[in-house]
């Protein structure tokens, strides 16, 4: 049971790590074209989008992370958990974000969007290269 937590906490916090160092650089990449179009204004609006794609990686890597732990041999399956549990938050988390106010609408759901897509794709490939791993580590 310990090594079962202790699997899925490292597959976790990988994905967590992963997704928010990606996260980073897609906010640092779209400063200066926020900077040129928009203004300062636009930066916490790019900043809030991409904070909202990383904590839906964070929610859509506990399926699969809670499956590579416990059972590798479904854990191509739980990715489509994945799939609708970071739907489902971006869209509970940018519904309320975008109604707000408190940032520019246009630069928020452009920053939350492109940068889900791209979490999406990186996480994808993160989390098959880890079933692969633990597939092949248990011996299947």
């Amino acid at each position: 049971m310990i090594a079962k937590r202790t699997t899925f906490f490292r597959a976790f916090s990988g994905f967590a790590l992963a997704s928010l160092v990606l996260a980073g650089v897609l906010a640092a990449a779209g400063a200066v074209p926020t900077l040129r179009v928009v203004g300062r204004s636009g930066l916490s609006a790019l900043v809030a989008g991409c904070l909202v794609s990383w904590l839906a990686s964070c929610a859509g890597a506990v399926p699969v992370a809670r499956a590579i732990a416990w059972d590798p041999l479904h854990a191509v399956n739980s990715m489509l958990a994945a799939t609708m549990t970071r739907f489902l938050t971006v869209l509970v988390l940018i519904v309320p974000a975008v109604f707000s106010g408190w940032w520019d609408r246009t630069v928020l759901v452009f920053a939350a969007a492109g940068s889900y897509v791209v979490l999406l794709a990186a996480d994808t490939g993160f989390a098959l290269s880890m079933i692969k791993r633990r597939r092949a580590a248990l011996g299947g």
